[in-house]
């Protein structure tokens, strides 16, 4: 026996996608059943564990022959292991490459309840490592099994499982002390490109934070660091804004390249938030200032701001069309509540014409701004459509 416990997270493959997620596996079918009417509590029925196979593959669409590798239940019983590997047999094929079968009991022991995510946890590993571990303590082969009839192989060394043209699949089994049987197909994850940077997009937003000024500055030393060292500007960005909490004392850097955001790392002033003073003031800035070429560079790179900006005529309909799409683009960040002239007791923010030719920096640093000084910002929904995926990133102090 052995103790321990596991965690994964689970989100739609499509989601976690857009989202920019580090997908590990990606879970391609499951069954459940049960062994019915059995020799007893510690007599498995093979029939039913073959069947809750066979479901689990036709519920991922995938034939047993692609199936290269099975993190068994594997007890190491004289009786328990001959019924799961005849199962495994009969189910993925004898017409097969051979099928390598471990199971992670040997390394940690049966963690009974807390078993079958242990051994998920070890397929996904093997899947993104392309490696099947070696199985511990595997001297003598079972004699109730005639191995060289079985289409199945127990790795007693690390064993290359490189991708290739096809898929690499998993499965995973894990049968309870009542009867319940479990088998999942687990499939590598898609390897996603990186994405490049749509025009308009090639500006960053870094915005950090901490529960004290202290903390914060080690915080900036940090991702400076982390930033020198060549680690993905976008992928650190967005892992910061859209992975960890966001705390009272905050700063926030922009810039284009992991030059210009050291920089601004280092310029940075850590700025104490008020609780009270989170939400946002829209406030219309009055004419004047507005040129013909305003809003084109947004509408370039910010889908929100450009649909609001084409619905009012785009630079033709003037001051008026550029305020609501600007205004647009901010809710569509989660941030504003109101607006009008008095912004007592909320951080103002002008709706107005901005720099020609600098549209972009100034709405990021404005944003950069705000934050710093409080406000709420949807930094999942900011992310969205940019470049960047999650990446380890420095540690809290």
């Amino acid at each position: 026996r052995g103790e321990g416990c596991g965690l994964v997270v689970l989100k739609r493959l499509a989601d976690a996608l857009a989202d920019g997620d580090r997908v590990r596996a990606v879970i391609a079918g499951s069954a459940v059943n049960q062994d019915g009417r059995s020799a007893g509590l510690t007599a498995p029925n093979g029939l039913a564990q073959e069947a809750v196979i066979r479901k689990a593959l036709a519920a991922a669409g995938v034939a047993g022959r692609d199936v290269g590798y099975v993190e068994a239940h594997g007890t190491g019983t004289a009786l328990g292991d001959p019924i799961e590997i005849q199962a495994l047999a009969a189910a993925l094929g004898p017409d097969r490459p051979p099928l390598a079968v471990g199971s992670v009991k040997t390394n940690i022991g049966h963690l009974e309840a807390a078993a079958g995510v242990a051994a998920l946890v070890k397929a996904v590993l093997a899947l993104e490592r392309e490696e099947i571990p070696p199985h511990l303590h595997f001297r003598e082969p079972n004699p109730h099994l005639a191995w060289e009839r079985l289409p199945i192989t127990v790795p007693t060394r690390r064993t290359p499982w490189p991708r290739g043209e096809t898929r690499r699949f998993a499965g995973v089994s894990s049968f309870g002390f009542s009867g319940t049987n479990a088998h999942l197909v687990v499939a590598e994850a898609p390897e996603v490109p990186a994405a490049a940077a749509a025009p308009g997009r090639s500006w960053h937003v870094l915005p950090l934070s901490a529960r004290t000024p202290s903390a914060l500055a080690e915080l900036a030393r940090r991702f400076d660091a982390c930033l020198a060292g060549g680690a993905s500007v976008a992928d650190v960005c967005r892992t910061a804004a859209v992975g960890r909490a966001h705390h009272r004392w905050r700063l926030a850097a922009v810039g284009r390249d992991a030059g210009e955001l050291r920089e601004a790392l280092r310029a940075a002033v850590p700025t104490e938030t008020d609780p009270a003073r989170r939400e946002v003031a829209f406030i219309l800035a009055a004419p004047g200032g507005q040129d013909s070429g305003m809003g084109v560079e947004l509408a370039r790179g910010e889908p929100a701001f450009r649909e609001a900006f084409e619905q009012g005529g785009g630079p033709a309909g003037g001051l008026v069309a550029f305020q609501q799409a600007l205004r647009q683009l901010w809710r569509s960040w989660g941030v504003g509540s109101g607006e009008g002239l008095d912004a007592a007791g909320r951080l103002p923010l002008e709706i107005g014409p901005l720099p020609s030719g600098g549209e972009v920096e100034s709405v990021l640093r404005t944003l950069a701004s705000l934050y710093a000084r409080g406000a709420d910002v949807d930094w999942r929904r900011f992310a969205r459509g940019r470049p960047g995926r999650t990446a380890r990133i420095p540690g809290y102090p």
